[in-house]
């Protein structure tokens, strides 16, 4: 007993409670779409000096998003996974993957 609560019958009342969530949950996700992002932001310039050409060192960033507002080379809009808006947005265009998971 904890503060004259039986945890026992609580915890008893959790579990029952905790099938009906995960078949909800689950139901759930036959509707919900689902996309992973992947972003490659340039990180730096290299120039090379014997032949004096330049490449670009890139960044890998994934991202997991269940809604896509907007999608451009410079900026990405959507909400992630629990619901929170995400905006990736940069001056210089950046490469972008999107992938439907769901």
């Amino acid at each position: 007993m904890v503060d004259g609560i039986d945890t026992t019958s609580v915890t008893a009342e959790i579990a029952e409670r905790a099938w009906y969530v995960k078949l909800w949950h689950w139901i759930l996700s036959w509707f919900i779409e689902e996309y992973e992002v992947t972003v490659y932001f340039v990180s730096e310039v290299v120039t090379h000096p014997e032949t004096g050409e330049s490449s670009l060192k890139r960044v890998k960033r994934v991202f997991l998003m269940k809604d896509i507002s907007k999608k451009s080379q410079t900026e990405i809009r959507g909400k992630d996974r629990n619901g929170f808006p995400i905006e990736i947005k940069t001056v210089e265009p950046f490469d972008y993957t999107i992938v439907k998971t769901k």
